[in-house]
């Protein structure tokens, strides 16, 4: 089995045949007929996403407005894939984005080792990257609160254990994964 494979069996709890299966589905296989899938709802797509879980491997589509399609699966010629619709229970991540682009000289200088920002599809929020010792963690999670109030979208933070590759400066910078 490949590296990859063997990387998502083990961080979404399945074994190596069902991690194999996933990601050939969703990422060459049926790709074609998800992304036709999708542009029915274009009009209203805020984003979609996998949802990976032990038992949840679905695609979720994010609505902006109107009623949930009762869809729960698509058929492709590779096999079916379970589909959930969500609506958008606070901003849009264009909303978000335009948020993040707009204050993230304030993020530069409120978060000492910020290495970079981005936005998370899935929870709707504004992910901080920091640099820091283990024992100034604490520190940065109680600024959590008073950042998403300041900037009224969720903020959470991710410890790096290096440095990011430099990258030029500005909004939405994202570490490689």
């Amino acid at each position: 089995m490949q590296p990859v494979y063997r990387s998502y069996a083990r961080d979404n709890g399945v074994d190596e045949a069902e991690a194999a299966r996933r990601l050939e589905l969703r990422q060459v296989l049926a790709r074609p007929e998800i992304e036709a899938f999708k542009a029915r709802y274009a009009d209203r797509l805020d984003t979609s996403y996998w949802d990976d879980s032990r038992d949840g491997f679905q695609l979720v589509l994010r609505l902006k407005q109107g009623p949930l399609p009762a869809i729960r699966e698509i058929p492709t010629a590779h096999g079916t894939i379970p589909v959930k619709f969500t609506r958008v229970s606070g901003k849009t991540l264009g909303e978000i984005s335009t948020i993040l682009a707009a204050n993230h000289a304030r993020l530069r200088e409120q978060v000492p080792g910020l290495q970079g920002t981005g936005v998370d599809e899935v929870h709707a929020a504004i992910t901080v990257y920091v640099l820091a010792p283990a024992e100034e963690h604490a520190a940065y999670e109680a600024q959590q609160s008073s950042l998403s109030t300041q900037l009224g979208v969720p903020v959470t933070f991710k410890f790096l254990p290096g440095p990011m590759e430099s990258e030029p400066p500005g909004p939405a910078q994202e570490p490689t994964a």
